[in-house]
């Protein structure tokens, strides 16, 4: 689908499949990742077949799949960089901050 406004392309918007993880495919999101801007670390672990956000050791969010590597919460977007399976680092995305990065720290 093609957005358009004043009769000019705005955007264009892909058809997707919602991802679907099960415990073990959801295992090279888990770790802890530090972001400089922040100055603080995020970790990810598995509960319960879903994958849980962790700041300062206190459980936060669960992080809801939406497609490949990009996950939904009630906090922020989460859009994961995967290279050969290995997940490098992740930007979180509210209505306030775009693309705040975190990198992998363990």
């Amino acid at each position: 689908m093609i957005f358009i406004e004043n009769e000019e392309e705005v955007a264009l918007f892909s058809k997707y499949s919602p991802a679907s993880y099960t415990s073990e495919t959801l295992k090279k999101y888990t770790g802890t990742f530090y972001s400089e801007e922040l100055a603080t670390h995020y970790e990810f672990r598995i509960n319960k077949n879903s994958l849980q956000l962790f700041i300062n050791g206190q459980r936060s969010v669960s992080l809801v799949p939406v497609m490949s590597a990009v996950f939904n919460s009630p906090m922020a977007l989460f859009k994961f960089y995967v290279v050969e399976e290995k997940v490098l680092d992740f930007t979180i995305s509210t209505p306030r901050v775009k693309n705040v990065l975190f990198k992998r720290a363990d």
